[in-house]
C-alpha cells in the first residue's frame, strides 16, 4: 500500500536519481532504478533501489479506523560501487523521507518514520545500506 507513494516520493528528488542506474522497463524509455519488489536486474551499472513492504499494526482512534504500515528501502550496488555513491544515496533517502507526507488514496498520512540507513550486505555478498520506514495511516 504504501510502496507505491515512497517510489513517487524518491523518484522525483533528482539528487537521488542522478546516482542511480537507469533501466528500460516496460515504457521503453530509461527510467531509475527503483523497484518496489526483491526481483532486480543483475546488471546494475552504478546503484538501485529496492522498496518492500512488511506487516504492520493496528493503530486506529476510536473514531477512525487506521494502521502502522512498515517498509524496508535498500539501496544497493555491485560490488565495484563505493561505499560513498551508497552512503550518499541512503543519507538522501532519509532525508527525503524522515517526517515526510506521503499520499495514499484512502487514507490520511498521520506521520513518515524513517530510522537511520545501516550497511547491509546481500548473500552474494553486494554491499548496500538498509532504512526501515513506518507510516501511520488513518481511515480518511
Amino acid at each position: 500500500m504504501i510502496a507505491p507513494s515512497i517510489y513517487t516520493l524518491i523518484s522525483n528528488i533528482t539528487q537521488i536519481t542522478d546516482k542511480l542506474s537507469t533501466y528500460q522497463f516496460t515504457s521503453g524509455t530509461d527510467s531509475p532504478a527503483i523497484f518496489t519488489s526483491y526481483e532486480m536486474y543483475d546488471d546494475s551499472a552504478r546503484a538501485a533501489i529496492i522498496i518492500t513492504e512488511d506487516s504492520g499494526d493496528n493503530a486506529g482512534t476510536r473514531g477512525q479506523k487506521g494502521g502502522e504500515q512498515g517498509a524496508e528501502i535498500r539501496i544497493l550496488g555491485n560490488k565495484q560501487t563505493s561505499d560513498q555513491l551508497l552512503r550518499d544515496i541512503a543519507t538522501l533517502v532519509w532525508e527525503n523521507l524522515d517526517r515526510s507526507a506521503l499520499l495514499i488514496s484512502g487514507f490520511d498520512s498521520k506521520g513518515v518514520y524513517a530510522d537511520l540507513p545501516i550497511r547491509v550486505f546481500d548473500l552474494d555478498g553486494f554491499p548496500g545500506y538498509s532504512i526501515a520506514v513506518r507510516v501511520l495511516l488513518l481511515k480518511s
